[in-house]
């Protein structure tokens, strides 16, 4: 047997244990294969009549929680969806497009106040990771199940493709190791996106639908922006919790703080004719604080199969940002002068969510 080494997910009904017949996806990492041991294990201090000036004697196990970082390049499809409605906490259901692209899917998200819970879409919902590593000649899978997304990170820098970072927590792990390699292996069709999204700041989207309920959006007259880098944040509040309840690992996700994305880019500090003005951004800076909205459109130029027009596309609509544009960085070398550009997210009451975003796939 050829040595393959891969991750399979599979998303679990109930977060302390593996379905019976999961259902697997296959997502392409570049980072760590396999998720990191977070174990607790604690020296046992007693008066137990013993003499322990040379040492403990014994440790107890109290946890078996672990964590992982999943990264790689962002490729369109079932697995990208699933990752994206655990991080935002809702999911709309796919639907097709409209005829000649009825082979597209366009699905929408959301954030959530409840990310898991009885009240929460995703219930007791939780991702196993499932690494399939080598040992010798052969290919054997081991399960981490009850991971759940705490932070996330995109990142675009020009000529370069664009890559995740999301950041899990789970356990209890109750895998055990040296099973069966998970077959039927099949990773996205589509080429991964590269770093060219368009960012859009200020008034003028077209949202169909009502809030919350929106069913698609576009930049309409949104003014456009181009920055030389970007980095998303997203971080959805979350943290696991500790239960009296017996289990070995994390058992409850509970929110701890508020949801929040931010937004830091790189941008030319100029005025120009038209167009989005950093250097605008920044006088308006020193009579009040800014709000706007922000979208960001990742499109890959590649037609899905079947479609006639119809290309990836990987989407996020910010309603209210704060907005800050930093003190110019002026060189006397001749060089073009730069700025930072931050954003960070804000609720607008109108709408009552801090993000929105669609995958077209």
């Amino acid at each position: 047997m050829s040595v393959k080494q891969y991750v399979a997910l599979s998303e679990q009904a109930a977060r302390t244990a593996l379905d019976g017949s999961p259902a697997y996806l296959f997502y392409p990492v570049k980072g760590k294969l396999e998720p990191e041991p977070d174990f607790k294990e604690d020296a046992v201090k007693e008066w137990r009549a013993q003499d322990t000036a040379q040492g403990d004697t014994s440790d107890e196990r109290t946890s078996t929680a672990w964590k992982y970082s999943l990264e790689g390049r962002i490729y369109p499809g079932d697995e990208l969806a699933l990752l994206m409605r655990h991080l935002l906490g809702y999911a709309d259901t796919a639907v097709a497009l409209d005829a000649p692209n009825a082979a597209a899917s366009l699905q929408m998200f959301r954030t959530a106040t409840e990310m898991y819970g009885d009240d929460a879409q995703n219930l007791d919902k939780a991702l196993a990771i499932i690494p399939n590593t080598a040992k010798g000649t052969s290919t054997y899978s081991q399960a981490f199940v009850g991971g759940r997304p705490n932070s996330a990170e995109l990142n675009f820098k020009g000529g370069d493709a664009a890559e995740i970072k999301i950041n899990l927590t789970g356990g209890p792990w109750i895998g055990a190791v040296e099973q069966t390699a998970i077959a039927g292996v099949a990773f996205p069709a589509a080429k991964a996106f590269r770093s060219v999204p368009k960012v859009y700041l200020g008034s003028g989207a077209t949202l169909t639908g009502t809030a919350p309920d929106y069913t698609d959006f576009t930049a309409g007259t949104m003014a456009l922006v181009k920055p030389d880098d970007l980095m998303i944040k997203l971080e959805p509040g979350i943290e696991d919790v500790y239960k009296m309840n017996g289990i070995e690992g994390p058992s409850v996700t509970e929110r701890k703080k508020q949801w929040s994305l931010s937004i830091e880019y790189t941008h030319d500090f100029s005025d120009p004719a038209s167009g989005w003005s950093s250097y605008d951004a920044w006088a308006a800076r020193f009579a009040d604080i800014q709000y706007l909205p922000c979208m960001i459109i990742l499109d890959s130029s590649e037609v899905i199969p079947s479609c006639s027009t119809q290309t990836y596309q990987l989407a996020f609509y910010l309603p209210k940002m704060k907005l800050t544009v930093d003190m110019p960085d002026r060189k006397n070398d001749g060089s073009k002068s730069k700025t930072k550009v931050k954003l960070e997210s804000r609720v607008d009451a109108s709408v009552n969510v801090a993000a929105f975003a669609k995958l077209i796939y």
